[in-house]
């Protein structure tokens, strides 16, 4: 199934049309992936070439996180050693940019495994007295978050949101930005052999040559309570994947929610 929706983004002279792509056997896309995807954006970099101004490789999630604000990507997407200047847009249909604070994450050096590659970036809380930037959508870290999310894990249908490379176009005559952002449902692997770390098994994966670009997407599932009401809860966010095995490596929540603890901390010194 395939849902199309047109948004922009960008300085005045960038344009980009974006296609909400869903890769199921289910035939009906449930509400919470509409809600919860309006949170996640693609990362967007300045280059620094007026003949080639923006380029866009991979994707982040804006979350809410004891009353502050904050960009959550991989920090090998970032290249954080070397940290280019980034556009991180608050809508699908804002021509604004949010105002970002500084970027926190465990330096590759000190730290280069998998449950290390996190970087958490808190959003001024001047956006808020923005009538345009104040419309980000975030996700409420104190309700999408449950630690024991992988007991059942096996039993629910989980969702990875991205906007894959290949989907991604940037237009040097028009500047104009075209990504997609794609939704791909699957099913709980286990854990991976690394720490802090599972696997995903998605379908559609024959749609994509790679899966390059869905680094820094959120990993959701749709968990049922104990009064038979579905929720759906943040288990993770992808930070590689094969198209080829249709396998998605992602973190565990656990490592997001104690890197926005300390980044709290470090900004509340």
């Amino acid at each position: 199934m395939i849902l199309q929706s047109t948004w922009y983004i960008g300085k005045s002279t960038i344009i980009t049309a974006a296609l909400l792509y869903f890769f199921s056997d289910m035939l009906v896309i449930p509400e919470f992936i509409f809600k919860l995807s309006q949170s996640v954006q693609p990362l967007v970099f300045e280059t620094g070439f007026p003949e080639f101004p923006y380029s866009t490789s991979g994707t982040v999630f804006l979350v809410g996180y004891k009353g502050k604000a904050y960009v959550i990507t991989t920090r090998h997407g970032l290249a954080a050693e070397n940290l280019p200047a980034i556009c991180i847009f608050p809508t699908d249909t804002s021509h604004k940019l949010l105002p970002l604070g500084h970027m926190f994450s465990v330096p590759l050096k000190d730290e280069p495994e998998d449950f290390m590659d996190l970087a958490v970036i808190d959003i001024s809380p001047s956006a808020t007295l923005d009538q345009e930037l104040g419309k980000a959508s975030l996700i409420d870290m104190a309700k999408a978050y449950e630690p024991d999310w992988a007991s059942n894990a096996k039993s629910i249908k989980l969702y990875v949101v991205g906007y894959p490379s290949e989907r991604s176009e940037i237009n040097i005559d028009t500047w104009d930005l075209r990504t997609d952002r794609i939704v791909l449902s699957g099913s709980y692997e286990g854990p991976s052999p690394f720490p802090y770390v599972h696997l995903l098994r998605v379908s559609g994966a024959e749609e994509f040559g790679s899966f390059s670009g869905f680094s820094g997407g959120p990993v959701f599932g749709l968990r049922q309570t104990t009064k038979g009401i579905l929720k759906p809860v943040l288990c993770g966010m992808a930070i590689r994947g094969s198209s080829s095995s249709a396998l998605f490596h992602f973190l565990d929540a656990s490592v997001i929610v104690d890197a926005l603890n300390v980044k709290f901390s470090l900004d509340n010194i």
